[in-house]
């Protein structure tokens, strides 16, 4: 629907373009001047590409699952890369994939969700802090009969 030309701003003046700021070698700040400047501390930061270990993470779940998932693949990149955010650290993406792996490996059943979209979907959280059940051994049964 056009806009009736009462509610046009005629004084409109565009702001220079990257390129003439160039040509001027002025230097312009990320956030407008009125902008709080503690906006900068609530931004999310966004991880740099070639700081995400993908491969690695993917041919850790490759060795650990016996399958042979792509690290290229677009919707595993965007997975990890989502996941990376919270949780920086190469080692959590392991742990994950190994609590995961003890308890679907041999599961006929879960053993088709041993992939990225499930390992680091959503619930990447909750596999992280749910960690391995521990498996007693003969000892701690012993122990346990004599209480």
């Amino acid at each position: 629907m056009p806009v009736p030309a009462e509610e046009l701003d005629l004084d409109y003046q565009p702001q220079s373009t990257v390129n003439e700021q160039a040509d001027t070698n002025e230097q312009t700040s990320f956030f407008e001047e009125d902008q709080a400047p503690e906006a900068a501390d609530r931004a999310e930061p966004t991880p740099s590409p070639e700081k995400i270990p993908y491969s690695e993470i993917v041919a850790y779940l490759n060795d650990s699952t016996g399958k042979h998932f792509q690290a290229t693949a677009v919707k595993t990149r965007d997975l990890i890369k989502a996941r990376w955010r919270a949780h920086p650290n190469q080692d959590h993406f392991e742990k994950v994939i190994d609590t995961k792996t003890d308890q679907w490996l041999n599961d006929p059943t879960m053993n088709k969700f041993l992939r990225p979209e499930t390992l680091f979907g959503p619930k990447f959280e909750s596999y992280l802090n749910e960690g391995t059940t521990p498996i007693e051994t003969d000892f701690e049964k012993y122990l346990k009969e004599l209480e």
